[in-house]
């Protein structure tokens, strides 16, 4: 029997690709998205067509552009009084990171195979890092993705797995294994040229797997005793969260995947 992390329709897998392609509310002409999934053209129209038919993708043959379609709003409403439940629950622990650090503080968890931004507090500083709620990267880029995967359930590892490419894989795999001995992550410009991020696991009450508290700010200002202070910080508020979360917070927060930009 085929594992769980196995068991992929391949023209859905192309499908949901395409979609997550739109990181913004604008239209996409074909060429671009293209370049987001490196599917074929021909491929490319068909998925579109088939996604179009069925309302989530809208179609602009004058303009020659592709925008998502409103039936995910439809989607996104269902979810919507959920995810504010928990943006709610986190947003205090996030005000008080940015008070304490200067630098934008968010939570994310696990979705699929990717990270998801659930809730955020930017700096007011001109130069900060920005990380938009729903933003969405791959669950094996980045402090915040990594602290899921060493952290995480072995299904969400398998998935995330299953994205990386052949020959990084030998290398992630002791460096999970080191965050997991170290209690958190740090990245410096792996994902976002000019920015850092360090990130710790938030526990969930009576569940395996973990919910990811993260601090970033510009690349510049990164050095051992900044990571020292901001891991301290961030550890006093995902004790708080998790004594206060309600088991598997993350996975009652969806909504539909936007971006921004991510250390």
């Amino acid at each position: 029997m085929a594992k769980e992390a196995e068991r992929h329709v391949q023209a859905v897998a192309a499908a949901l690709e395409v979609l997550a392609a739109f990181d913004a509310d604008r239209p996409l002409r074909l060429k671009e998205i293209y370049e987001r999934t490196g599917q074929h053209r021909s491929r490319l129209l068909r998925l579109l067509g088939t996604l179009e038919a069925y309302g989530f993708i809208e179609s602009n043959e004058r303009e020659g552009t592709y925008a998502l379609g409103r039936v995910l709003h439809t989607f996104g409403t269902m979810v919507q009084e959920r995810f504010e439940r928990l943006s709610d629950s986190v947003r205090p622990a996030l005000k008080r990171l940015v008070a304490a650090t200067g630098d934008t503080a968010f939570f994310s968890s696990a979705q699929g195979m990717n990270r998801l931004v659930v809730a955020s507090e930017e700096s007011t500083e001109a130069l900060r890092f920005t990380a938009k709620e729903g933003q969405t990267r791959p669950l094996h880029l980045g402090a915040s993705s990594k602290v899921l995967l060493a952290f995480g359930d072995a299904g969400t590892l398998e998935r995330a797995m299953m994205a990386v490419p052949d020959d990084e894989r030998g290398a992630l795999e002791p460096e999970l294994a080191a965050i997991r001995e170290a209690g958190f992550a740090v990245s410096s410009g792996q994902v976002t040229a000019h920015g850092f991020a360090v990130a710790v696991p938030v526990l969930r009450q009576g569940a395996s797997g973990c919910d990811v508290l993260t601090l970033a700010g510009p690349l510049g200002k990164l050095g051992p005793d900044l990571i020292n202070r901001y891991v301290e910080e961030l550890r006093r508020e995902a004790a708080l969260l998790h004594a206060t979360l309600p088991p598997f917070a993350a996975a009652s927060a969806a909504t539909a995947p936007k971006s921004n930009e991510e250390s």
